[in-house]
């Protein structure tokens, strides 16, 4: 009993922070993505969120599922047709002793199915539901993994352009060193062409990293449904990678024989085939002959009234549905092979993202977080050590081009990081369970 109470408990509390999570999403708003409100900056929330409301992949999805969710209720109709009625009413051309009393009838018809085919159609249907479903994840998934792409992108372009600017400042200062040398006699020619020569490296360096945060920028708004024209916000956060849970992280030491990581892409695969194969016995019931039951009541020229049931069958000569039979098992069988291939894939798929991921990580992790803030004072102090004459021009040249280096590695490293750990959510499935929207 007390083990029941320690598993309620437990459960409880997954569930209550399975709902604090839903409901901090819920507090994101995606209504200002159409509603045309100038937004300046893009959380991580905002972009998992907003990248699935505003795909146009994601909603044609929705309403391929809505589709499939009208033939399974298409299918679950009881009767195979609706019931016919037949009236026929007439005046005898030669009526007996001079009568002529209105003659008529009546016949009430109703084809019933009678091989189990209403069930084999719901069969087919449900599995085309679940297709559909698993499409729809698919594309969310995809949509939410390109979105934080670009999310990460952006924000590593935001970091490079903060590295810019000093590269700016280190290009003025290196152009205003070789300039008073040179005009004092105190430094070579060369040394002149070399400072200018940097500094125009400087530049173009700072004016790609600007173009690099526009385009990301750019891709970040059409990703969360923005008008890049109109509207290119910033991303709001830090270059973290997201939290991958530990068992994905343990799949890179997964074995050939183990079991492989459940994908949207595999349940469709395998509803597919269970639609096929419920559309395969659905045709071969549809060869059982559907037996149409009348009801009937008539008055004939004699003046007899006559009241029955009646029952026919139809003689299956021509059609034996053998081609479409011979259709359906052959595209269960393929949409088996493709669920296989896609197990396969995924597997590999799984292995090569986590071994990148830590790749990736123990790469950060050569970074000195305390050497890289160090780096950034010290390319800083490069211009002034310049500007007062403490250090040579060509020493300055070598320590700005190592420092340079280190920084715009440690925000590669970083990207890349965060970039590896949003595939390894995707391959893994988990990416729809982490923070923000992406269910």
């Amino acid at each position: 009993m007390k083990h029941w109470k320690q598993f309620a408990a437990a459960a409880w509390a997954a569930a209550s922070l399975v709902l604090a999570r839903e409901a901090r999403a819920e507090n994101v708003d995606c209504r200002d993505v159409t509603s045309g409100t100038r937004l300046t900056r893009l959380s991580r929330d905002y972009v998992m969120r907003c990248a699935v409301a505003s795909s146009m992949a994601v909603r044609a999805e929705e309403k391929g599922a809505r589709a499939a969710d009208g033939r399974r209720t298409a299918a679950g109709v009881a009767l195979p047709s609706n019931p016919t009625l037949g009236l026929t009413l007439g005046m005898p051309t030669d009526p007996v002793a001079n009568e002529a009393n209105t003659l008529y009838s009546a016949t009430l018809s109703q084809e019933l199915e009678i091989a189990g085919q209403r069930g084999a159609r719901i069969d087919a249907a449900e599995a085309e539901q679940k297709m559909a479903r698993s499409r729809v994840l698919v594309a969310r998934r995809d949509v939410v993994a390109a979105a934080l792409a670009n999310y990460f992108d952006a924000l590593a372009a935001a970091e490079g352009q903060r590295i810019a600017r000093r590269l700016t400042d280190l290009a003025q200062a290196l152009k205003g060193y070789a300039t008073a040398r040179a005009q004092i006699g105190l430094s070579a020619p060369v040394d002149a062409v070399l400072a200018e020569s940097e500094a125009v490296q400087l530049t173009t360096l700072a004016l790609e990293v600007d173009q690099r945060l526009a385009e990301t920028q750019a891709a970040l708004a059409v990703a969360v449904g923005l008008d890049p024209v109109a509207q290119r916000p910033d991303a709001e956060g830090t270059l973290t990678p997201m939290a991958i849970p530990e068992a994905a992280l343990r799949m890179r030491g997964v074995r050939a024989d183990g079991a492989v990581v459940r994908t949207p892409e595999i349940d469709a695969a395998m509803a597919e085939r269970r639609a096929e194969e419920a559309r395969a016995r659905a045709l071969r019931r549809s060869r059982v002959p559907n037996p149409t039951v009348s009801i009937f009541a008539r008055r004939d020229w004699i003046q007899e009234r006559a009241v029955g049931i009646g029952l026919s069958f139809p003689i299956p000569l021509a059609r034996n549905n053998a081609g479409e039979i011979e259709e359906a098992n052959a595209l269960a069988e393929r949409a088996e092979a493709e669920a296989e291939r896609l197990r396969r894939e995924t597997r590999l798929r799984v292995v090569q993202a986590a071994e990148a991921f830590a790749r990736r990580k123990d790469a950060v992790d050569r970074f000195d977080p305390e050497a890289v803030r160090k780096a950034e004072g010290a390319l800083e102090a490069i211009a002034d050590e310049l500007a007062t004459r403490k250090l040579a021009l060509r020493d300055a040249l070598v320590m700005q081009r190592s420092l340079i280096d280190l920084l715009f590695g440690y925000v590669e490293a970083r990207r890349k990081l965060c970039l590896a750990s949003v595939e390894l959510a995707r391959v893994t499935g988990t990416l729809g369970t982490l923070e923000g929207g992406a269910r």
